[in-house]
């Protein structure tokens, strides 16, 4: 037995053990904390504390079991692999990461889940050890470092107050410094715009992993730490705006550039930053039950959508381009089927898992006290996410197969298709669980039915549309034409997102470096140096030499001028 399903097992087991404490906090309605104080000096109190409540042990048993069906998966995906038992090791300190985040209240000790979740997904994302790698990854982890950054500010402020913990702050305006540095650490580690960029390069790593870090843990992150900071947004209007104003432009962005992306990965990498965006603008109207109901909703479907990527991405000899696709329901009809479910659900398709948490938030948002603009951006950002699901299923179920005349497809990879099919369950029930357990329904929303109809109705006709439009192919090469492309590459690159994030800092670094090298190294420190040196001793050896010459010359001709003379004398 290797160490692949070993792991399962005992992820397995301990997400059962997690269930039933969730179960047993649920019934009892209360909240247990265990506290272990490390030191205390003067006013300071340091101190380990452990949280443990009906929302943590939900969290923690979605991350546990998903988790373990990736941990199966892997089993077979990376049999092949020389070092499994290495990724194995390293998967589980990152779901430990993620395990030490959600149970610590303490910000001081939340720093552990959230350097182990930095450190980890960087050492995961350059675990194939080549070029694309080590950029996606030192991408990733440098922007994630901001976030880091200004938790140690944050602990700072904390350290101030004499105390550590998120629930002991008496102080208005640390409590406002706090919520605005919890923010932006949040939406570092979260992707959320203008720190999108990181998440579609962070597919550079195995699958697997990408189904880890887009389902429950990296990226679900900050959207977490929010969460537990909520009640301080309700401090500041001003932070409320920005929450809101960044999320949606989070969601319009991720929603159309994975209409122009080819990559299937990046396509699906850009429908989570569109839900996270989504789940922080609940954050940002002061809904954090519904943020939280369609991060757990989200985790189940999107992990399955990712496994079901993964192998059709490793069945068709590791191509990602969506293009050479096609016509795969007859060749892997179950990972076909469980691919369709998960991505449904993505759409928001009735009675799925995505449609109790999107109808819901979707229903809070128009029923409830909302500008026109947010109101476009949302339903621009939901139509989007509409277009691209089937643009998707289009690709891989319709078309005509374009890739390898000679290919063998097939689903009989057993221990992938048990991991895919532990996570479909989760993918169509789960919200219908999670709703009754997570939300008290006793509101009700009256929408006119024709209403609804005609703004579907609206929203198929607009994102076709626009389809058309941004698909035409200009042939005449005119100053339109420039001016549409350029328009395109704005929307296909994150709005310039993936070149203002690394480029600036790179062709700065390089222009400094060249400079220095031209001026110092090849200049000032050869003329002072080594070469300079050379050339002023060969130099003044010349002269020298040219000198002596002259003067054993000037002798020489002296010396006959001088015999002559006594010759001349003497006749």
């Amino acid at each position: 037995m290797d160490s692949a399903v070993l792991a399962w097992v005992f992820m397995v087991f301990f997400s059962l053990f997690l269930f039933f404490v969730f179960y047993a906090m649920e019934n009892l309605e209360k909240t247990v904390i265990f506290e272990w104080e490390v030191f205390s000096s003067g006013s300071v109190n340091a101190s380990f504390p452990i949280l443990v409540d009906s929302v943590s042990m939900m969290f923690c048993v979605v991350v546990w079991y998903i988790s373990s069906a990736v941990m199966i998966y892997v089993s077979d995906y990376m049999k092949e692999d020389l070092f499994l038992s290495r990724f194995v090791w390293l998967i589980l300190l990152f779901v430990f990461s993620m395990s030490f985040l959600i149970l610590i209240p303490s910000i001081l000790g939340l720093m552990i889940g959230w350097d182990g979740l930095g450190i980890t997904s960087f050492v995961l994302v350059i675990y194939y050890q080549n070029s694309k790698s080590a950029s996606a990854g030192m991408l990733t982890v440098l922007m994630n470092r901001v976030g880091d950054c200004l938790l140690i500010i944050a602990i700072s402020v904390f350290m101030v107050q004499g105390q550590w913990s998120m629930c002991s702050m008496n102080d208005y305006c640390a409590m406002v410094i706090v919520s605005w540095l919890v923010f932006f650490s949040s939406i570092t580690k979260s992707a959320q715009y203008p720190f999108s960029s990181w998440l579609p390069a962070a597919m550079a790593a195995p699958t697997p992993v990408s189904a880890l870090v887009h389902s429950s843990t990296l990226v679900t992150a900050g959207i977490f730490l929010m969460f537990r900071f909520s009640s301080l947004l309700e401090m500041s209007k001003t932070l409320q705006f920005v929450v809101i104003f960044l999320s949606c432009c989070t969601l319009v962005l991720a929603g159309v550039g994975a209409n122009f992306e080819m990559d299937l990965k990046k396509v699906i990498a850009l429908s989570t930053l569109s839900q996270l965006g989504m789940m922080m603008l609940s954050l940002g109207f002061l809904m954090p039950w519904l943020a939280l109901f369609h991060l757990f909703s989200h985790a189940l479907f999107k992990a399955l959508l990712f496994l079901c990527a993964g192998s059709m991405i490793h069945s068709n000899g590791g191509t990602q381009d969506i293009r050479v696709f096609g016509n795969m329901w007859f060749s892997m009809p179950l990972t076909i089927s469980c691919f369709n479910i998960a991505n449904l659900s993505l759409c928001g398709m009735p009675f799925l898992n995505g449609f109790y948490s999107k109808d819901l938030i979707l229903e809070s948002y128009i029923t409830g006290v909302i500008g026109y603009v947010v109101l476009v951006m949302l339903v621009l950002g939901t139509m989007a996410t509409l277009f691209y699901s089937v643009r998707l299923s289009y690709l891989v179920l319709w078309v005509n197969n374009c890739g390898h005349s000679f290919h063998y497809l097939n689903n009989d990879d057993k221990a992938m298709n048990y991991g895919m099919m532990m996570l479909v369950g989760g993918a169509v029930v789960g919200s219908l669980y999670l709703q009754g357990v997570l939300l008290e329904l006793n509101y009700e929303f009256f929408l006119n039915s024709s209403l609804v109809m005609n703004a579907l109705l609206a929203a198929a006709v607009i994102s076709n549309i626009l389809n058309l439009v941004l698909s035409v192919n200009l042939a005449e090469k005119n100053l339109f034409f420039w001016f549409w492309e350029l328009k395109l590459y704005f929307f296909s690159s994150m709005w310039f997102l993936e070149n203002l994030s690394s480029h600036p800092l790179i062709y700065l670094g390089l222009n400094s470096s060249n400079f220095y090298h031209k001026s110092l190294d090849q200049g000032w420190i050869e003329l002072v140096g080594g070469l300079g040196s050379y050339s002023v001793v060969s130099k003044i050896t010349l002269l020298h030499q040219k000198f002596q010459f002259q003067m054993m010359t000037l002798l020489i001709v002296m010396s006959l001028l001088f015999m002559l003379s006594m010759v001349w004398i003497a006749s």
